[in-house]
């Protein structure tokens, strides 16, 4: 049979197209990083809550966040990605039935074991035409490729209209594997005045931090599921939960501060 592989959807537009300026972006992020002393008193990372905007706007943010995988990047071998579906609408869990996932450095191979297990266990079912447009995923394999620089698989996961304990069970399962890493997508407020993105933003902070998956309404955050479910898991397994950074577009390009959106990392140990 061909191989499948999902092309990049928004290289050039969410992140630098060519591999030579996406690779030295993402080195430019993780280096003017400011919390390395974070960073180096941190546990290992079991699960990330990490944006997806253009690099432009949330790559600091998000390279906060993976920044704390850096003393652990050989630790890792599979990476589970949950985000939304923003095109395609759907209920339950979508998977992709291809091959690879492709970026501007290099093709991710597809874990199909846990998609037969995630079919098999949480009535899961292959939606590639959400997958083949949708950015929510996409935007975080550069940054992994380039930390953890060696092979990995990747079950990439969509789903909008989920209940969070059945995500929260399905994150329980991966977590058995020590070697497996979660990642929930999400941004926070959107389109707020910065003021009101601000105090949205960290009252979805301090529900995070108090795994009050409950309260996490729709308008707080574009990947809810993921992060509700991911909390539900963090409750079960007895996770630890730090807040990394918080900040939102409007304190990283200094501009548009009657329309910001909000973007957060969280680190799950």
């Amino acid at each position: 049979m061909p191989i499948v592989i999902r092309n990049p959807a928004v290289s050039g537009y969410f992140y630098p197209e060519k591999p030579e300026e996406l690779a030295g972006q993402i080195e430019s992020f993780l280096e003017n990083c400011t919390l390395k002393p974070f960073q180096e008193n941190a546990k290992k990372p079991r699960a990330l809550i990490l944006p997806h905007a253009g690099y432009l706007y949330s790559g600091p943010i998000a390279a906060a966040g993976f920044s704390t995988l850096l003393n652990y990047a050989d630790q890792y071998d599979d990476i589970v990605v949950i985000g939304p579906s923003h095109r395609v609408y759907f209920d339950g869990i979508g998977l992709f039935s291809g091959d690879y996932f492709q970026t501007p450095l290099g093709n991710i191979p597809i874990n199909k074991e846990n998609n037969q297990k995630l079919i098999a266990g949480f009535s899961a079912q292959y939606q590639n035409d959400a997958h083949s447009k949708e950015h929510s995923i996409e935007v975080m394999l550069p940054f992994l490729q380039k930390i953890l620089k060696k092979e990995f698989s990747l079950t990439p996961i969509l789903c909008t209209k989920v209940n969070p304990v059945i995500i929260g069970e399905m994150i329980s399962k991966f977590l058995e594997n020590e070697r497996t890493l979660i990642i929930a997508s999400s941004d926070l407020s959107h389109y707020k005045d910065y003021y009101n993105a601000r105090v949205t933003d960290r009252e979805t902070s301090n529900l995070i931090l108090s795994m009050d998956y409950n309260q996490i309404t729709e308008n707080m955050t574009c990947g809810r599921a993921a992060v509700r479910g991911l909390l539900v898991a963090a409750q079960k397994e007895k996770m630890h939960i730090d807040l990394v950074d918080l900040r939102n577009s409007a304190d990283i390009v200094q501009a548009d501060y009657d329309k910001v959106v909000g973007y957060g990392s969280f680190l799950f140990y």
